[in-house]
């Protein structure tokens, strides 16, 4: 819920109806609405909705089954390997098709081949199984289309993890390093250090970072063109190659 524009009464009036609809939304159920409660009522849902696919008769009211959880596991599993962490790798990029359309095809490929060799899914619920994961499909890009309006670009949409990941599934040191090492590609090290930056204090420290170097400076940034969306020279850019590149490089001499 950031502000858009160039801020004043226009754009606090926008930011307040956002929280306005938000907590009409938290305190409408008379149930807790936080995140965790949230992820958990979906999770529950597409537990039953697989429940339904393979064992209608045995599903009463808001109640799942035993196979019915063992399926949507998988179809969770092979969620966060084909469409959310592939899609997510490319945070940062201007994407010229931004869809999870084509990670979609193959985890529907992986999750067929998952039904008929490991599930043990009767023949004749295949297509019924295959549905529900298909409308899951449906979901995720529903939540990337809401996204990418939001952002107004596509750089900066990121699909939570959460849709194909129960909270107690990353809830301990050891299965975050083993997700940051399975979205990585690679093996999870110790002894990392990182340092919160709020972003409003971004451009100081930046510029101190550039003044206080003294063999050579390293900046990790997904982008400083030094021109605008309209070719123009950019503002900030400018700012610090005059005053925090050239600056430092002036005082070296």
């Amino acid at each position: 819920m950031d502000h858009k524009g160039g801020g004043g009464s226009q754009s606090d009036a926008a930011v307040r109806a956002q929280l306005v609809t938000l907590k009409q939304f938290i305190a409408g159920s008379g149930t807790p609405r936080d995140i965790e409660s949230e992820t958990r009522r979906f999770h529950d849902a597409v537990d039953r909705a697989f429940s339904l696919a393979l064992d209608a008769p045995a599903v009463v009211g808001e109640t799942s089954t035993a196979r019915g959880r063992a399926v949507a596991d998988g179809a969770r599993a092979i969620l966060l390997d084909e469409v959310l962490l592939p899609y997510n790798r490319l945070l940062g990029q201007e994407k010229r098709s931004d869809a999870t359309a084509g990670f979609g095809v193959l985890a529907r490929g992986a999750f067929l081949r998952w039904v008929h060799v490991q599930s043990r899914v009767p023949r004749e619920q295949v297509d019924d199984v295959l549905a529900v994961f298909y409308q899951l499909l449906d979901v995720i890009e529903a939540n990337r289309t809401i996204a990418r309006r939001q952002w107004a670009t596509s750089r900066f949409v990121w699909l939570p993890l959460q849709l194909a990941m129960r909270p107690e599934a990353h809830d301990s040191q050891e299965e975050l390093d083993a997700l940051v090492a399975k979205a990585t590609g690679q093996t999870f090290s110790e002894g990392n250090s990182v340092s919160y930056l709020v972003n409003e204090q971004f451009q100081y420290e930046l510029s101190r970072t550039i003044r206080a170097a003294q063999h050579f400076h390293v900046l990790w940034i997904h982008d400083f063109r030094g021109y605008d969306d309209r070719g123009n020279p950019d503002e900030m850019s400018f700012r610090h190659v005059l005053r925090s590149y050239f600056a430092a490089m002036t005082a070296r001499v």
